[in-house]
């Protein structure tokens, strides 16, 4: 309930403040998902969950250090947010993700870990999506949310296609890591379906 007030009240206020296009290439798929995005400011998230729908069971994975942050981390939490130690494997934040996909909901991750706007930062995409997305073999939706954030500019978000990872033979970090940088270019090039 908290989730779907809070969510309502940014879509009020993005529609005012920007003007929203969303672009959906597919349907989203029922039940588990990986939605993975680029990350180029703090207010993505909320884009994301405003593309997603009203109804979407969302959860995210979120830097540890807003946690600590006394209101600011009970908002997180009571919005579905858990923490992820960012620079090092953290292993609860991986067992949370996919405890979360087993439960049937959409899991936003930005696969560069922190904000990044240019394609060698995409380069450093974290290989932890791509371990996620084969362990739990839920579908990967890319996502792409245009970069310009001025108030009452445009703002373009493009969801595309879901897609399912494979890997021959036995996974290691090498695989999830080709998965990832796989998983990036799909998501910059979702940019070509911006009209």
């Amino acid at each position: 309930m908290f989730y779907k007030i809070c969510r309502g009240i940014a879509n009020i206020l993005a529609h005012i403040f920007y003007r929203v296009k969303i672009v959906r290439l597919a349907p989203l798929p029922e039940g588990a998902a990986i939605i993975c995005c680029n990350h180029t400011h703090v207010f993505d998230a909320i884009f994301a969950s405003i593309a997603l729908g009203p109804n979407a069971k969302f959860t995210a994975m979120a830097k540890a250090e807003l946690f600590s942050v006394p209101v600011l981390g009970w908002v997180c939490r009571h919005l579905g947010a858990f923490p992820v130690k960012r620079g090092q494997s953290d292993i609860t934040a991986i067992k949370t993700a996919l405890r979360n996909l087993k439960d049937d909901k959409y899991l936003l991750i930005f696969p560069d870990g922190r904000r990044t706007f240019s394609e060698e930062e995409h380069a450093n995409a974290k290989a932890g999506t791509g371990m996620i997305a084969l362990r739990s073999g839920a579908p990967v939706v890319p996502m792409y949310i245009s970069p310009n954030k001025r108030i009452f500019s445009r703002i373009d978000i493009v969801v595309g296609h879901p897609r399912l990872e494979t890997c021959e033979g036995k996974p290691d970090h090498a695989a999830y890591k080709a998965i990832v940088d796989s998983i990036m270019k799909t998501i910059l090039a979702l940019r070509e379906e911006i009209k």
